[in-house]
């Protein structure tokens, strides 16, 4: 590789890191001020950016947002509580890891369920913005409505149910714990609605 070639890696590589930091510092910003409060130019001094700079990656606040979405998911696909491991994990197992995920989540990344809650309430007046986050919505909901039909077929939850329509009102439910934990971050609290929906998730689907 000549000098020129591994010049132009380093810059494609230092752009890269740069985009990331202004996703990163707008999704802090998020959290912490919610939408009436993200300014892009103060995400362009925290980086240490001029205006012109934080433009040339995301011309429009919407392009960071939707960024800023992306950036989130990722987030979400780290496991917030460690994994069940095994060959022969059951979906009765893996769906009460997704509790266990939850309230880890809740108690050690906040930040997240903020950011979520910023976003779907813009969403209400941003078609384009709901149609992102129904995109980041069906993933979750696709991967519990597996661990559903897993169930199914094992025998252990009922079947009866329509594993997509199942899955959609689990997240509901745990979004809206979620969110009324944003007001009020008591993590004994958090352990105990976690427990109880979870608790009463399994009642449902295996009666």
């Amino acid at each position: 590789m000549n000098s020129r070639s591994m010049e132009g890696q380093r810059s494609r590589g230092a752009r890269a890191d740069r985009r990331r930091e202004l996703i990163r510092i707008a999704y802090h910003q998020l959290a912490e001020r919610g939408f009436e409060g993200l300014r892009v130019r103060d995400v362009a001094n925290a980086a240490g950016v001029n205006i012109a700079t934080l433009h040339y990656y995301f011309p429009t606040k919407e392009d960071l947002i939707y960024a800023v979405i992306g950036y989130l998911a990722e987030q979400f696909q780290v496991p917030a509580a460690a994994p069940v491991s095994g060959e022969n994990v059951s979906a009765l197992e893996e769906l009460r890891w997704e509790f266990a995920d939850l309230r880890e989540r809740i108690r050690t990344a906040p930040e997240q369920i903020a950011v979520l809650a910023e976003l779907h309430a813009r969403a209400r007046r941003d078609a384009n913005l709901a149609a992102a986050l129904r995109g980041l919505d069906a993933g979750w909901q696709g991967y519990l409505a597996s661990i559903i039909e897993r169930g199914i077929r094992e025998g252990i939850f009922r079947g009866d149910l329509e594993p997509s329509a199942a899955a959609e009102a689990i997240v509901a439910q745990m979004k809206g714990i979620g969110y009324q934990l944003l007001s009020d971050p008591d993590s004994a609290r958090a352990d105990r609605l976690v427990a109880e929906l979870a608790e009463q998730v399994e009642r449902w689907l295996r009666h």
